[in-house]
């Protein structure tokens, strides 16, 4: 493997982690804005 291919797959491997953790970062901030709507209904 080639330097310049490992570099490419260096950044390939960053920009999945990053789509990754942004996506979780969304999913997370909407399951908490669901709980805090269904906060009141809990006792």
């Amino acid at each position: 493997m080639s330097l310049n291919t490992f570099w490419k797959f260096c950044y390939f491997v960053i920009i999945i982690s990053l789509f990754i953790s942004a996506k979780l970062a969304y999913c997370l901030g909407q399951w908490q804005n669901s709980w805090k709507a269904f906060l009141p209904i809990m006792p």
